[in-house]
């Protein structure tokens, strides 16, 4: 009997990042942060809060601006684009 693996099995790690090239932070001359990036995962729903964050020794109290969910076309792996306001201290 020959031994036959199965294609339709897919195994991989799950992950989730922030993609820090996309990382953009500015300022209002009021001091509201405007703070965007893009998060990489396997899932279709974020798996961490990405509310309160830390850059650079500041931290961030943000809220939710605009989303775009996409995945990347022949992989089973999503792109979250995330802009977000709030402010940092």
């Amino acid at each position: 009997m020959a031994l036959v693996c199965s294609t339709s099995v897919v195994n991989y790690e799950a992950f989730e990042f922030i993609d820090c090239g996309t990382l953009s932070i500015s300022y209002s001359q009021r001091g509201i942060a405007s703070v965007s990036f893009t998060v990489v995962t396997t899932s279709e729903t974020l798996l961490n809060d990405y509310t309160n964050l830390s850059f650079g020794g500041v931290d961030f109290r943000l809220y939710l601006r605009d989303l775009t969910v996409s995945l990347i076309p022949g992989t089973l792996v999503y792109t979250f684009q995330m802009a977000m306001v709030g402010f940092g201290c």
